[in-house]
């Protein structure tokens, strides 16, 4: 991991400075980049939103028997309803953000021992996660969390097959001087004769904005 004196939230988004209790000089790219205009979230949002609700209803459909009294108590406690189904949006936001800890965890410890983490060391992670942040705290069937996690690696692991890259550095912070913005790179890695920064996604879609955002 990045050295975590480096870093700090403050009310204006994360800050980086350039040594051990330094001054904080350069936001975070994270926190530049969240600063656009996101539109394109607004239909998502009532997507997600949407979603939900029809999933509670496809509910009662399945049991007719508690419908009735399901649908008493959503009359009595329409707010909490209506609060329960807008944050299907930022819950997923947050799931998927633990998910992509958790892969993150997995790739580094493959990195450190060079050997590809297995299921029981996976779910060791998890664990590790639900322990202390409360990660996955929700999620029911972890044999297909693991799964999950498991088809990540083998994305990754096809990577180091065909790249056989040589990692430089891991979890390294890094700075643009000339634009003036900081960030944590997943690894500085050199394939060839070339020195790239390294990103590790696990979302379904390469998003071009991942590879300019690093500039």
């Amino acid at each position: 991991m990045t050295t975590p004196s480096l870093s700090a939230d403050t009310p204006r988004g994360r800050m980086y400075r350039l040594e051990p209790e330094g001054p904080l000089m350069y936001p975070s790219i994270t926190t530049v980049a969240g600063m656009r205009a996101k539109d394109f979230l607004q239909g998502w949002y009532a997507t997600m939103a949407s979603k939900r609700a029809l999933d509670m209803y496809a509910w009662l459909e399945r049991n007719p028997d508690r419908a009735a009294s399901e649908i008493s108590r959503v009359t009595r406690d329409r707010w909490g309803t209506q609060k329960k189904i807008a944050a299907a949006a930022p819950e997923h936001t947050a799931a998927a953000s633990d998910f992509g800890t958790l892969v993150h965890s997995a790739c580094e410890d493959w990195g450190t021992s060079g050997s590809r983490p297995d299921a029981d060391h996976i779910g060791g992670i998890i664990e590790r996660m639900r322990t202390g942040s409360g990660a996955f705290a929700t999620e029911k069937d972890l044999r297909g969390l693991v799964a999950r996690a498991e088809v990540r690696l083998d994305g990754y692991g096809r990577f180091l097959d065909d790249f056989q890259p040589e990692f430089v550095e891991v979890e390294q912070t890094v700075v643009n001087h000339s634009v003036g913005y900081a960030g944590t790179t997943d690894a500085i890695v050199k394939i060839g004769n070339t020195l790239l920064s390294a990103d590790i996604k696990t979302s379904k879609k390469v998003r071009g904005d991942y590879a300019r955002r690093r500039g």
